[in-house]
């Protein structure tokens, strides 16, 4: 089965409410199958900004090229609707049954800006990524591998028919000759090295997982000292020293960091929620402002930003912006000045809860531009 043919593209154009020509639709699946090829974060990201309807136009130019070949008459403006439709299946794709790219799956998420965006052609499609992304990590806590040395059975069988064979070569009496033994020596080292390299892969294997598995508990480690310690790795100080918009700041800012898998753990929610404390059980609600405008200059030099490429502000609405504050020397009260940079209604407000579960997703994907995770 090719990867195509694990989601059904014809459904998808349904569910957005569009037909398409049945003689141009393998068009519209070559589209697909070339937007999932050698995929790297920045095409996946991309990938997400079209889905959601934003600007990315040397995909966009690509996906129309690409049509064109079977519908010379496709044209971005015109099809700006079926550009996002491609999008979601690709990335329907690349997070589907192999799940491969988790990176997908927060791009979906933090291009959603806290729910401000949504994918028109695909209410759900959100939704989706996060019931996914929650599958993969799940998935990933259950791999333990059940024994710690593989249990390798030589061919002995094997062994004794190529012992045979060399039996003619063996030394009779005073008949032997040096290079009857040389023969007989290699032949049992050629047996040995065969059996060692096959023990070798099976160990290497083995060790492999284990190794992933040792770095994705020490992970879980980490957030758990972190979590009850309460304390903010950013700022080196108690969470509780801070306002509801800036501990659910802090929180998304300190998850991102101190996950090292890239699905994240599943408990994020219940990590968030517990870590921001009594303002997230009071379903406490901030704006994009407020949480951008949450620190002091001082502060925000603390939170090591200027590691990240975060010059995408339509992927980074609240690190970008944040990032912006620290180089341009904008003042909280300024902050509004981003509105026109972000296109995102800034003093919309929303649970501060789910502000720290989307900077959370801001800064996983931070980190893997990075290759960090």
């Amino acid at each position: 089965m090719s990867p195509i043919d694990q989601i059904d593209l014809a459904d998808i154009y349904a569910n957005a409410g569009l037909a398409v020509d049945p003689d141009r639709f393998a068009g519209r699946q070559s589209a697909v199958t070339s937007l999932i090829k050698n995929p790297d974060i920045e095409s996946i990201i991309a990938l997400a900004a079209l889905a959601y309807g934003l600007p990315a136009t040397a995909l966009a130019d690509r996906i129309v090229s690409i049509v064109r070949e079977t519908d010379p008459s496709f044209a971005a403006k015109s099809n700006a609707r079926e550009i996002q439709i491609l999008a979601v299946g690709a990335l329907e794709v690349l997070t589907g049954d192999n799940r491969e790219w988790t990176e997908g799956m927060h791009a979906v998420l933090a291009l959603s800006a806290c729910s401000q965006r949504v994918c028109e052609v695909d209410g759900e499609f959100a939704a989706r990524m996060e019931g996914r992304r929650l599958e993969v990590a799940v998935s990933e806590s259950d791999s333990m591998p059940s024994t710690v040395v593989p249990a390798t059975n030589f061919n002995l069988n094997g062994l004794e028919v190529q012992l045979a064979e060399l039996s003619p070569l063996m030394p009779q009496g005073n008949e032997a000759s040096l290079t009857s033994l040389k023969a007989v020596f290699k032949g049992l080292g050629d047996l040995i090295n065969a059996n060692n390299a096959a023990f070798s892969k099976k160990i290497q294997s083995r060790l492999s997982s284990i190794g992933e598995k040792l770095q994705q508990q020490q992970s879980e480690i980490e957030l758990l000292w972190w979590l009850f310690g309460g304390w903010s790795d950013a700022l080196e100080a108690p969470f509780e020293n801070f306002e509801p918009e800036t501990r659910a700041l802090l929180v998304g800012i300190d998850l991102g960091r101190l996950s090292n898998l890239r699905a994240g753990p599943a408990a994020v929610s219940t990590f968030a929620e517990r870590a921001v404390g009594s303002f997230a059980k009071t379903k406490s609600k901030a704006s994009l402002k407020q949480i951008v405008g949450a620190l002091e200059p001082v502060q925000l030099e603390k939170l090591g930003l200027s590691d990240f490429d975060l010059s995408n502000l339509t992927t980074f609405p609240v690190l970008g912006a944040l990032k912006l504050r620290q180089d341009r020397g904008v003042s909280a009260d300024e902050a509004s000045l981003y509105k026109d940079i972000l296109h995102l209604d800034i003093d919309k407000k929303k649970p501060i809860l789910e502000w720290s579960k989307h900077i959370y997703h801001e800064m996983i994907i931070a980190r893997c531009l990075l290759d960090e995770v």
